[in-house]
């Protein structure tokens, strides 16, 4: 009842303003939104209510009053809570006088609301600020009709932001495909979504940052990227190889590349096939390619042995942890002349027992650690080297088998 009577209270006209304020501060949602609507609430309680009840306060009927004392009186509320304006059921005037403010952020400001009339959206259109213009693209209420008018901005910037905020209109994409900046084409041709006849216009652009953003597009077609793989410029060529969306006989054919780049990217696509890997093995040289080759989990053993036989024992390391390797490799490694090559192999889960009771007594003491923590070594090997010499090693073996 009291409640009851609180709200009969806010909603009476005769209520002072001193009563007013008070109930501006009940817990009630009701009441306060009734002194928000009440034309005997004083401006300042006005000004606290804004944040809560911006709809209440702007359809209060003494705000004409107050606009003729006090002309700034919107504006001042808008300080008080610009994101009034995300509100819905805003009165139209607050808004029209938003669309038409000198103030570059009141404009942006309203631009958050998703109800407002389309004459005033077309308005923005020509708006000064490249901000408010950008901001519009972003606004996904605007009619695709009105940002279509968008494509011909003369800023380059807001172009952009189509791109980004748009890029799924296949309209807007071919306008933009056609674009004269180049920063603008490239972004089409990056997108995700851009479709294939657009991607394919842009594959054959005179510019090569447009090419290569083709080229490097995770969806561009294979027929597009077969048509690239054959493009002048090896940054192109190298981005076909980088794509995982590549066909593989297209990755066959640029494998054969003289550049290292383009070869080294296909030895890391996951759609290279297993018979290019083997042919880079056996074929290329460089470091980078061999680096990469060995540490691929879809090398075949038998391109393994290739490597294995490398002269860096980088490359030979890498063979001997790889998880394709064949105990034939794992045995000619674990005699290998270099230390670390041998403690590849101590570590290998894969290596056969005969090989790990050798390297129970190589004569590095990180060899023979690893062969004690190899969950492959048995554990006679393992009391054994409880015995040896080095105090570390003796530790360690009896630790692990007491554990």
């Amino acid at each position: 009842m009291q409640m009851n009577a609180a709200l009969e209270e806010a909603q009476d006209p005769s209520t002072t303003a001193e009563r007013l304020q008070q109930l501006a501060m009940s817990k009630d949602k009701k009441v306060c939104a009734a002194v928000a609507q009440n034309p005997n609430t004083a401006p300042e309680t006005l000004y606290e209510l804004f944040t809560n009840y911006p709809v209440e306060v702007l359809n209060n009927s003494i705000l004409d009053f107050l606009l003729l004392e006090n002309p700034n009186y919107l504006y001042e509320l808008y300080t008080i809570y610009p994101l009034a304006f995300s509100f819905h059921d805003l009165p139209l005037f607050y808004i029209e006088w938003a669309v038409n403010h000198e103030l570059e952020h009141v404009r942006l400001a309203v631009l958050d609301n998703k109800s407002i009339p389309i004459k005033y959206l077309e308005k923005f259109i020509d708006d000064d600020s490249v901000k408010v213009r950008c901001k519009l693209t972003q606004s996904l209420h605007v009619p695709e009709e009105l940002i279509i008018r968008l494509t011909q901005d003369k800023s380059e910037e807001v172009r952009l932001h189509l791109t980004k905020y748009r890029r799924e209109s296949s309209i807007i994409t071919k306008i933009l495909a056609d674009d004269i900046s180049t920063e603008v084409r490239a972004a089409i041709a990056r997108n995700w979504v851009t479709e294939a006849p657009v991607l394919e216009k842009l594959a054959k652009d005179k510019v090569l940052s447009v090419r290569i953003r083709v080229a490097a597009n995770r969806t561009t077609p294979k027929y597009i990227l077969e048509l690239l793989a054959k493009d002048e410029s090896s940054d192109v060529r190298y981005e076909v190889a980088n794509n995982d969306s590549t066909a593989t006989e297209i990755l066959e054919q640029l494998a054969k590349e003289d550049k290292v780049k383009i070869r080294a990217a296909v030895a890391k696509n996951n759609s290279t096939s297993k018979a290019t890997l083997e042919f880079l093995a056996k074929n290329c040289y460089h470091i980078s390619i061999r680096r990469l080759l060995a540490q691929s989990s879809k090398l075949s053993s038998d391109a393994l042995g290739y490597l294995a036989k490398d002269t860096r024992d980088e490359i030979r390391v890498l063979v001997a942890s790889n998880v394709n390797i064949s105990i034939n490799i794992l045995k000619q490694l674990s005699e290998d002349k270099a230390g670390r090559v041998r403690l590849a192999v101590a570590q290998n889960k894969k290596t056969p027992i005969k090989c790990l009771q050798k390297l129970m007594h190589d004569q590095h003491e990180e060899v023979r650690i690893a062969v004690i923590n190899n969950f492959s070594t048995p554990v006679n090997f393992i009391k054994s080297l409880t015995k040896d010499g080095n105090k570390k090693i003796s530790v360690l073996a009896k630790n692990k088998i007491n554990n």
